[in-house]
């Protein structure tokens, strides 16, 4: 009976340890929210944010996140940032993600978005810099 114990004893060690890595790598994404100044708390996006991967591949979507892609990229009164937004197009609606310098290049951003994909077609995700 006692190698049973032994055994028991092992495998719920194994157990803990296993349990204890995860939750060190859950601490260490939170410490790092932190660092960004985003308060500790980590949280992860909305299920329903799209990310780039997830830009449709049908004819019409791509269109759309091209030509604003090429809008965007071609007024020089933009910033870097501004240029670099995330733009995804999926199922006619397109999502604007990442930062930009201004609320004037907010508005000018989503402004271009909802002439190409027309109005109530764009989730703003986009966030001002702070200086």
């Amino acid at each position: 009976m006692r190698p049973v114990l032994r055994h028991l004893a092992i495998a719920v060690a194994v157990s803990v340890g296993v349990a204890a890595c995860g939750d060190h790598r859950t601490a260490s994404r939170e410490g790092n929210d932190t660092e960004r100044g985003m308060g500790g708390v980590a949280s992860p996006p909305p299920a329903t944010t799209p990310t780039a991967g997830d830009q449709s591949n049908a004819a019409s979507d791509v269109d759309v996140t091209r030509r604003i892609r090429e809008e965007i990229a071609s007024d020089a009164t933009l910033s870097t940032s501004a240029h670099d937004v995330t733009i995804v197009s999926e199922n006619g609606r397109v999502t604007l993600r990442g930062p930009v310098q201004s609320p004037e290049e907010k508005a000018k951003i989503v402004a271009i978005a909802e002439r190409t994909a027309g109005a109530g077609k764009v989730d703003d995700q986009l966030a001002v810099a702070s200086d």
